[in-house]
């Protein structure tokens, strides 16, 4: 048998021998590099998967976390329309419906009819009165809303005042976010609630095109359940999360709560199991396919190799063979749909397929021997990563590929390396695969993103409390901002002033003082702005031509889209921006800027019916003038009370001050006859005349003193100067003024005042007018009581108030005649005096009493006939 079987294999030709050798050694080696290569496979796209679904469950719930907030914003710029104000102030006029309302269309208090239908999106929406109570409701569905909404409406409301508040009505989860319309003293006069079920239809809206790419799911509860998902048929309502575990990939950690709800919802993005096994075998498919050209390449090469042992006996076959295999390659990498270009190991271009000769519109001699950089900029062998060279492969980066007309395409470009036997780098296989059409449609999702974001942030901004000259220059300085629009950072917003037929110029960003000049006023029709006032149509130029009517040496090349800002069928304003030299119309670019241009007339319609209420507001303010008139008047009155009773003072010190500025007179007059004789004698010393003249202006300073303080003390002051005030300092005061005459009369003054003394807050010289009156009236006392020991006392110390503040408190005892019980509670009203015809106005402790209630401070009395009297004043210390 063996030797039948050894008889048979030497009749097998050589080449048939060889091929099978090839066939076998080539299938078994492709077998374990396809099973290698399948679990890597699968490991490195199980990875990639879960790291993407993260990163598109952080975006789903931004997502749904912004379209939450709406719910709130939507409520809060429902009640600043004005014809939400004006419905509201018709029924609270003409009374609220005895029955409750539903309504399947808008009714008139939803003005904005696009906030409910596409910016909120609310299921429903409740309208109350002041008590909460819900007398209309509408209904975006026909479905009424639960019971349990409707008779609980009032706990529901104050869970959701101000915010986006969800909970669960009836077994069902609920997002809810009221607003309340508030009078001038934060009184509510009426409220709205948007309320809307959290399910399949919720999550769709919140999620936009995000829903539709992806598969996501909401869930609640310990051992979650699923509430909402955006493929349904998949994941349906009430599966649990053990459930699905067994079958999807599943992201999304976090959880999110609002208000003070126990219900708490987790936001997971799911991918099928089967979809992603579909997918991966799918990709192990198309390796396999290229792979098997692989391996034929192989399988040939190793059959080629064998056959050189046959080129001794006939190199004109091997040779043919050889020329044949190269064909088949060439013709199996030419029919590939992906580009493939091999470069060498400095980066020159070696060979490139059909396809990316198609694609580029090249001719494959116009490439060969130019560097790789000619159709990639930046690429090139020397600049790839450590990690690409230690790894042979490095897989779908996106780079640009450049055409031969310049215009560029989008590539995922996918490296590997050539090597020699010796690990030698001999050249770089790039496969690039174009995703124009790809990156297009990206940049359409980021398009409508930019869209919604502006017209959002607009929205918001309309909703500050500044002119209406900042809101549209913030709001030009958004719209310059935006990335995908081809425009330049420069533009400006005019205004219709209606008198003139003029545009006024409201905001502006970029302009020189040419422009601010020329532009400040353009009538209708004249230059570009003009001309789209005039026709209330969008006018674009890419160029400086004829219809520019407003120009200057110097201006630089550029063009403009000027939009009409209207409200229904009247002009409002132009919004003008500039674009390049050269930049073709574009429909998108018109479009969005005309959604921006209706955003803007309802900023701008908003914000002059609140000057117009200004204006209203100004002219109630000019009739309280009146009153406010008489009020001043009255406390101008008061004014020249005090500064009369202080010229009385004063005039009673009169000779007291002489005799204050008598004292350094004669010490002047003693020094200065000094220094003559001096002088006259020959004997003047320099040093000693610095000494005599430095006593002089001692002198005089003392003097100077004394009058300033009797000018502040007279000083007329029509309001109180407030500001901090060391009472010791103030107590001491009069004495710069009466010193001389208590010191004529024999009167001895003792001061116990509390060093560092807390400050308080008041006005120094009407402080100091209350205790000149008390001082002078304490020098009176003791002048009548004809004792030989005259003494006033002046004391202050820390106290505390009968409702538990801090006081400072000043006293002021005499050894005087005292008061009699009977007059002691007269003594502080206006014009009562106890002395003769002629001395003093009756008004000191009445103007000293209103001058402490205004430091809301108090004066507090105490005295025995004969004894004498202590008058205590109390000030508060400042917090």
């Amino acid at each position: 048998m063996g030797n039948s079987f050894f008889s048979l294999l030497k009749r097998v030709p050589y080449t048939l021998k060889v091929l099978f050798l090839s066939v076998a050694f080539g299938a078994l080696l492709w077998n374990l590099m396809q099973y290698i290569h399948n679990e890597n496979t699968r490991q490195i796209w199980f990875d990639n998967q879960i790291k993407r679904l993260n990163q598109e469950a952080q975006k789903g719930r931004l997502n749904l976390e912004r379209f939450i907030a709406s719910f709130h914003q939507g409520a809060k710029l429902i009640i600043s329309q004005n014809a939400f104000v004006s419905y509201i102030g018709d029924r609270e006029k003409s009374g609220w419906p005895e029955k409750r309302l539903f309504h399947k269309t808008f009714p008139d208090w939803l003005p904005g009819h696009a906030i409910p239908r596409n910016f909120v999106q609310a299921r429903y929406v409740f309208l109350m009165d002041s008590n909460s109570h819900i007398f209309e409701v509408w209904e975006r569905v026909n479905k009424p809303p639960p019971d349990t909404l409707l008779t609980s409406a009032e706990l529901y409301r104050q869970l959701s005042d101000k915010q986006s508040y969800m909970t669960t009505v009836n077994g069902t989860p609920y997002l809810l976010a009221s607003y309340s319309l508030t009078d001038e003293i934060g009184k509510t006069r009426a409220s709205i609630m948007f309320a809307t079920p959290i399910d399949d239809e919720f999550l769709t809206l919140s999620q936009g095109p995000h829903a539709m790419q992806h598969t996501i799911a909401l869930l609640k509860g310990d051992d979650p359940e699923v509430i909402a998902s955006s493929r349904s048929a998949l994941i349906k309502v009430g599966m649990k999360r053990s459930e699905l575990d067994k079958d999807h990939l599943i992201s999304g950690k976090s959880f999110f709560d609002y208000g003070a709800s126990d219900l708490v919802i987790d936001y997971d993005t799911f991918l099928p199991k089967s979809e992603a096994e579909e997918f991966i075998n799918a990709t192990i498919l198309s390796y396999k396919r290229h792979s098997f050209i692989e391996a034929v390449v192989l399988i040939v090469s190793l059959f080629i190799l064998f056959m050189s042992l046959k080129w001794v006996r006939g190199m004109r076959s091997s040779l043919d063979e050889l020329v044949s295999s190269r064909d088949y390659m060439d013709s199996v990498i030419n029919s590939m749909s992906d580009m493939l270009v091999v470069i060498s190991h400095k980066g020159d271009i070696i060979s490139l397929n059909a396809s990316a000769c198609s694609i580029l519109d090249y001719k494959e001699e116009d490439l060969i021997g130019h560097p790789f950089s000619v159709i990639c900029p930046g690429e090139s062998c020397s600049n790839l990563s450590d990690n690409f060279i230690e790894t042979n492969v490095e897989k779908n980066r996106e780079k640009m590929y450049l055409k031969r007309d310049g215009s560029d395409i989008s590539v995922l470009l996918s490296f590997s390396t050539l090597k020699s036997k010796n690990n030698k780098v001999l050249g770089i296989v790039c496969v690039a695969q174009d995703i124009t059409d790809r990156k297009q449609k990206e940049n359409e999702i980021k398009h409508n993103y930019y869209v919604q974001r502006v017209l959002n942030s607009l929205l918001s901004l309309s909703l500050e409390p500044v002119d209406l000259k900042e809101q549209l220059k913030q709001s030009l300085s958004l719209i310059l901002s935006v990335p995908w629009l081809s425009i330049e950072s420069k533009g400006s917003i005019h205004i219709v002033d209606d008198n003139k037929r003029v545009l006024k110029l409201q905001a502006n960003i970029g302009f020189n003082n040419v422009l601010l000049s020329e532009c400040a006023e353009v009538p209708f029709g004249r230059c570009i702005c003009g001309r789209a006032a005039e026709s209330r149509e969008i006018t674009f130029v890419n160029e400086i031509n004829d219809l520019h009517d407003i120009t200057f040496d110097g201006m630089s090349p550029h063009g403009h889209y000027c939009i009409p800002i209207l409200s229904g069928d009247t002009l409002l304003g132009v919004l003008n921006l500039y674009v390049k030299a050269g930049h073709n119309r574009d429909k998108p670019e018109e479009d969005f800027l005309s959604s921006i241009a209706n955003t803007l007339a309802g900023i701008i319609e908003r914000k002059q019916a609140e000057e117009r209420l200004k204006e209203t507001k100004d002219a109630l303010h000019d009739q309280t003038l009146a009153l406010e008139k008489a009020n001043a008047e009255l406390k101008d009155t008061t004014v020249h009370l005090i500064q009369s009773e202080k010229l009385s003072a004063l005039g009673e010190l009169t000779a007291g001050v002489a005799h204050e500025l008598n004292q350094p007179l004669n010490g002047i007059k003693i020094i200065s006859q000094s220094i003559l004789r001096d002088i006259e004698r020959g004997e003047h010393d320099e040093s000693e005349l610095r000494e005599d003249l430095t006593d002089v202006v001692d002198q005089v300073n003392k003097m100077a003193e004394i009058i300033d303080h009797m000018r502040i003390f007279t000083r007329r002051s029509d309001e109180m100067r407030m500001e901090e005030v060391d009472v010791n300092g103030v107590l001491q005061g009069p004495f710069k003024l009466m010193g001389q005459q208590f010191k004529n009369r024999n009167i001895d003054i003792v001061m116990n005042l509390l060093p560092d003394l807390t400050k308080v807050y008041g006005d120094a010289i009407r402080l100091e007018q209350v205790f000149m009156n008390l001082i002078t009236n304490a020098r009176n006392a003791v002048d009548e009581n004809g004792r030989d020991e005259k003494r006033i006392e002046l004391h202050t110390y820390n106290g505390d108030g009968e409702s538990g503040g801090k006081f400072i408190v000043a006293e002021v005892r005499d050894n005087g005649t005292g008061i009699p019980e009977n007059i002691r509670d007269k003594i502080f009203q206006p014009f009562y005096t106890t002395n003769e015809p002629g001395k003093g106005t009756g008004l000191g402790l009445s103007l000293s009493n209103k001058i402490i209630e205004e430091h809301n401070g108090m004066i507090e009395v105490e005295s025995e006939v004969g004894a004498g009297t202590v008058f205590k004043v109390m000030l508060p210390v400042p917090d």
